[in-house]
């Protein structure tokens, strides 16, 4: 399979469906397959992932899908590959300058569970920390985020989850990839990256604008916004905003009811923070709190 590393709307597509339509793929770990086994770690293959990383299986068409619209991405499946791997060390942490050399583990994954070594293990939780949609006018690395989505190592983007991302082009161009065996809110530390089998339902929604509106996650219990800027600060104040919106648009609220009421239970938390240029955070609103709202 050929990878892609921009969000490139010239690209041949990978898939094209129909809104509703499942689409099944196989994503490369963001390391390009370069480190399968701990010897794999060496100067030569660390320094040809400092120039190019983060591989995404796309674009991925959606018929019907216009700018302004959105598209519901339904995560109905993430199968984990057969290995994780990490690399502690600089620019792979924001700890990175702890560590006097690089040092890589590769770990076995097995029937859902994370095999650190002979004495810990634990359950998987498989997330995507690449998507997103295609802008209009750039064509930006498949390693960065922003307003499309892109690398934002959200672990809420996992199944059962659903995505929300706004359409910039005809048909969307999704592109994923970057998929985590399980990933801790900050991704402060390389998490376990892997290969992976990821199976999606994608919709179209035509009746909300997404103009001008950054990524939406619904999970089980709950509703966030995600949002990336230069700093933690400012993007967590975007994802607020966001999450205020929302709460309008959505549930009834006027804009000061939903300020006061994000004051006291919404969660401002770190999707990525120190990994590219951009840092991501997410606003987390528990749906518990809307039951008893009105309209």
């Amino acid at each position: 399979m050929e990878y892609q590393y921009t969000y490139n709307r010239n690209a041949q597509p990978f898939a094209v469906i129909k809104p509703g339509g499942i689409v099944t793929f196989q994503t490369e770990d963001a390391f390009r397959g370069l480190i399968k086994k701990n010897d794999d770690g060496t100067e030569e293959n660390i320094n040809s992932i400092f120039e190019l990383s983060c591989p995404v299986t796309g674009p991925i068409v959606v018929e019907g899908a216009k700018p302004g619209n959105w598209v519901e991405i339904s995560i109905d499946n993430i199968e984990c590959g057969p290995y994780g791997v990490s690399v502690l060390g600089d620019h792979f942490c924001t700890i990175g300058e702890v560590f006097e050399n690089y040092t890589t583990l590769v770990v076995p994954i097995k029937d859902g569970v994370i095999h650190l070594n002979e004495r810990i293990k634990f359950p998987a939780k498989p997330m995507i920390g690449t998507i997103g949609t295609t802008p209009k006018l750039e064509m930006p690395l498949s390693c960065l985020e922003g307003i499309f989505g892109g690398n934002m190592d959200c672990p809420s983007v996992t199944i059962g989850s659903k995505l929300y991302l706004p359409v910039f082009i005809e048909g969307a161009y999704i592109y994923v990839g970057d998929c985590h065996a399980i990933q801790g809110d900050g991704e402060m530390i390389n998490p376990f990256e892997m290969q992976a089998k990821v199976t999606l339902t994608v919709d179209v929604i035509k009746d909300k604008s997404s103009v001008g509106k950054w990524p939406r996650v619904k999970t089980k219990n709950t509703i966030e916004t995600v949002a990336s800027d230069r700093t933690f600060y400012f993007a967590a104040k975007i994802a607020m905003v966001e999450m205020i919106n929302w709460l309008i648009e959505d549930y009834g609220f006027k804009f000061n009811e939903a300020a006061f009421f994000c004051g006291q239970v919404v969660d401002a938390r770190c999707c990525q923070i120190g990994g590219n240029a951009y840092h991501t955070a997410r606003c987390v609103l528990d749906t518990e709190y809307l039951k008893d709202v009105t309209s």
